[in-house]
């Protein structure tokens, strides 16, 4: 995997070195800890697409956030976390520019989430 953050283009063996590139839950806003530690979150989970194992797909989220959630649709998650939407919307916004396998991820995290939710959160 290629990173370019901030100008500096980094080589990486696998989605955890791009986990690490979040400071906060992309749902809560809150700042990861060793007590609430990082997790990827499918945008689209596997169980509704299958494999969808793409940045394209991806959230970095609290763990125990991605647990609750599990398999439920974002939309009718969103709906039960009013706040989280706010929450995303500042995430991805705070890392345009990010270029990753090619793609800047801001921009194709916005694609997925306006097809999954069926609306621009973003304006």
């Amino acid at each position: 995997m290629i990173v370019n953050f901030q100008n500096n283009f980094i080589n990486f063996n696998g989605r955890q070195y791009f986990k690490q590139m979040f400071d906060r839950c992309a749902y809560t806003g809150k700042v990861f800890t060793r007590n609430n530690p990082r997790s990827v979150e499918h945008i689209v989970p596997h169980s509704f697409e299958g494999s969808l194992n793409h940045v394209s797909n991806y959230l970095i989220v609290a763990k125990s956030i991605n647990s609750q959630r599990g398999n439920m649709p974002l939309d009718e998650f969103l709906r039960q976390h009013p706040s989280f939407e706010k929450n995303i919307v500042e995430t991805v916004k705070s890392k345009h520019g990010i270029v990753v396998e090619g793609i800047v991820w801001a921009d194709e995290v916005r694609k997925t989430l306006a097809k999954v939710l069926g609306r621009d959160i973003f304006t």
